[in-house]
């Protein structure tokens, strides 16, 4: 049971590898092509055989692993980026509303929204700093995330399989013909910011 399980799954990379084709297809407006259909061998041993030699699984496969590591690391800067600048942001409000109180290393008591060493931001100034730096990483922040929708779609084009004959990306096939000049409709696609 162990062989045939193990083949089935190496086949179920090819699922995944539509299903990411499809996100970035419709998200990043970009077009990766289908890897060639599964060939089944004959019988019960040229099933596992084909299996095992599906190089279309195997890419898929190493697509999901790299994909695993870099979305959680990806994942991670990107969250922690955004809770950060909703924090800074709007940092007046909270300061002035709710009165934080952080206790200095004399044991004397600051009105500080926050502290990093022995700098604390107990006075306007210093709020209105960081607010202002919250403000300034809002207009910032889509480039780091275009950056890791740019990197989403390298990996993803890794799931090429087949040479599509139109050198360069994307290439969109239309009426069997490679037309990169239609890829023009990919920035009607939704979520365009992210291209």
């Amino acid at each position: 049971m162990g062989i045939p399980a193990l083949a089935l799954v190496i086949l179920g990379g090819r699922v995944w590898g539509d299903i990411y084709r499809a996100l970035c297809r419709n998200l990043l407006g970009t077009v990766v092509e289908a890897p060639p259909a599964f060939r089944r061998g004959r019988g019960f041993f040229g099933f596992l055989r084909s299996a095992f030699t599906d190089r279309a699984a195997w890419r898929a496969l190493l697509f999901l692993l790299v994909q695993a590591v870099l979305g959680v690391v990806a994942g991670y800067v990107v969250l922690t980026v955004v809770a950060m600048t909703v924090f800074t942001a709007p940092s007046p409000i909270p300061w002035v509303l709710f009165h934080p109180v952080n206790v200095d290393a004399t044991g004397a008591e600051r009105h500080s929204l926050m502290q990093i060493g022995d700098f604390y931001v107990d006075t306007w100034p210093r709020v209105l700093a960081v607010a202002a730096l919250g403000i300034i990483a809002c207009f910032a922040l889509p480039w780091p995330v275009r950056g890791i929708c740019h990197l989403h779609r390298l990996l993803t084009r890794l799931l090429r399989t087949g040479g599509s004959g139109c050198p360069g990306p994307p290439a969109v096939p239309v009426s069997g013909v490679c037309r990169r000049g239609r890829a023009r409709r990919s920035r009607s696609a939704p979520y365009g910011l992210f291209r």
